[in-house]
């Protein structure tokens, strides 16, 4: 009966400290782990008939879990035409913000005023349940009236790099306009024009004409990635005198990076490929491939999750290699340097995998995917040469890399805790010599899975250590309390 009973109160106290960590994560989150901490327009000045993004700030409120994927649809009602109503992203840690961005354009009949609309978000809680929020805001319009219209190409400028740009002017009423002065700026004094001041001049402008306005700009190589509203001011004279006017155009700052690669074999036939971000906006969700090739061949999965790395960072994507296939590589691969060749992020994987097949042995097709700092998915295909040097190097870099630097002290912490709550029971047990080993056997088994459950399954959490912890020390105080009195008590009546 006694041994049932201690069985019985061993296995509850682990699903205790088990329960104890689920209420625990559930309990700390608040309500709505959401909130829109901003919205703004772009251009800043909506008139009928024209077309407008939104951007939407969203803020995480929560203590400790990532949101994995949120979704947002706005509803505009009937003065405008949804463009992109439905924009969403992958990944909001606890406390950080991301903005979504949609498109719409204003009706031609749309009089001057602020216009309902409404944002809903969806997104899944830590319990699993889909959670769902609205929130309202206001599209402003302004006059119906439009003389000029400005749009500029490119829209998307990366930092540091010099760009040509183009603002092109139309002038969208019925009789031409003189003496045309065109100047912008930007807020921050983050974009300025090289070479040449921010305003130019143009002698006349005819009905339904364009005209271009080009200049070279460059953006801070310290700015950060986003839409960034350009202030445009046009002076000229019509049949109703001089006039001015004044309209925002936003330029996205950021886009698409760079890599630098390089890759070995050890002797173990482990392929390393070490992974630069040499650009100048950092890459989310970084993914590499092995493509198909002759003479490369992976044991389990060719693709490897690397996650964020951003510009000036570096981290190393392992692979296993079938001996057969190594075989194969590493003839005449020798010491050659690393020699790229880039593809068009369309090109087809069978085709570039065939063009590798034609050129030497000793090189490795791969693609990287990732996400560039204005949202959108990119693909990279590269060749490189192989080197037969082996890599006893670690992956470095700020990013990615020292987030797995803090989560392997926390398993490692894990680890160390678990074997000491194994091996110290099993000592005490041999010295004491009245316990016996089936008993430690089952008092073990609680301790293990609580401590396996904290490692794999709450990625080694502290506060699931700290209870998988309490939870061992006091089974093992339970069973070690009596024997451990009455050795005591023995020696002291000796």
């Amino acid at each position: 009966m006694n041994k049932k009973i201690l069985i019985g109160a061993i296995f509850l106290l682990a699903i205790i400290g088990f329960q104890m960590q689920l209420a625990y994560a559930a309990a700390s989150e608040p309500a709505y782990l959401v909130s829109v901490t901003g919205t703004r327009f772009l251009p800043a000045n909506i008139n009928a008939g024209d077309i407008a993004s939104v951007a939407i700030d969203i803020q995480s409120n929560a203590f400790a879990f990532a949101i994995s994927d949120l979704n947002g649809t706005i509803d505009l009602g009937n003065q405008f035409l949804p463009i992109k109503s439905q924009d969403s992203f992958v990944g909001l840690r606890a406390g950080s913000t991301k903005t979504l961005i949609f498109n719409f354009q204003a009706k031609q009949d749309t009089l001057p005023g602020y216009y309902p609309a409404f944002l809903t978000i969806t997104y899944a809680r830590p319990d699993g349940a889909l959670a769902k929020q609205t929130q309202p805001f206001s599209i402003p319009v302004s006059k119906s009236e439009k003389n000029l219209d400005v749009t500029v190409n490119p829209r998307v400028i990366n930092p540091g790099n010099q760009t040509d740009i183009v603002f092109t002017v139309k002038n969208l009423g019925g009789v031409p306009v003189t003496n045309l002065s065109f100047s912008w700026s930007e807020a921050s004094d983050l974009l300025l024009p090289l070479g040449s001041d921010n305003k130019k001049y143009v002698a006349i402008l005819g009905a339904n004409e364009s005209t271009g306005i080009s200049y070279t700009v460059a953006a801070d190589p310290n700015i950060t990635p986003g839409i960034y509203p350009v202030d445009v001011t046009i002076t000229f004279n019509d049949s109703n005198g001089t006039r001015t006017i004044t309209s925002n155009v936003g330029i996205i700052i950021g886009g698409k990076t760079d890599f630098e690669i390089s890759a070995e074999i050890s002797s173990s036939n482990q392929l390393s490929i070490s992974i630069a971000n040499v650009g100048s906006n950092n890459a989310g969700a970084v993914v590499v491939k092995i493509l198909d090739q002759s003479g490369i061949k992976v044991s389990g999965s060719s693709t490897s999750i690397i996650g964020n790395l951003n510009k000036g960072d570096y981290t190393i994507a392992n692979f296993q290699l079938l001996s057969s296939g190594f075989g194969q590589v590493t003839q005449n691969s020798g010491t050659e340097q690393a020699n790229q060749q880039q593809f068009p992020p369309g090109s087809d994987a069978n085709r570039f995998g065939s063009q590798a097949r034609q050129g030497s042995p000793s090189s490795v097709a791969i693609e990287i995917d990732y996400t560039d700092t204005t949202g959108e998915r990119q693909s990279v295909q590269k060749t490189i040469s192989l080197s037969r040097e082996v890599s006893t190097g670690t992956t470095a870099g700020t990013g990615f890399s020292g987030r797995q630097g803090q989560n392997s002290l926390m398993s490692n912490i894990a680890w160390i805790l678990l074997a000491a709550f194994v091996i110290s029971p099993i000592g005490l047990n041999y010295k004491l010599k009245k316990k016996k080993w089936k008993t430690i056997g089952i008092a073990l088994a609680p301790i293990i899975i609580l401590f396996l459950a904290t490692i794999l399954v709450f990625n080694s959490n502290l506060i699931g250590i700290i209870l998988s912890a309490i939870v061992s020390v006091a089974l093992l105080a339970w069973l070690f309390y009596k024997p451990l009195q009455a050795r005591l008590f023995f020696k002291k009546e000796k």
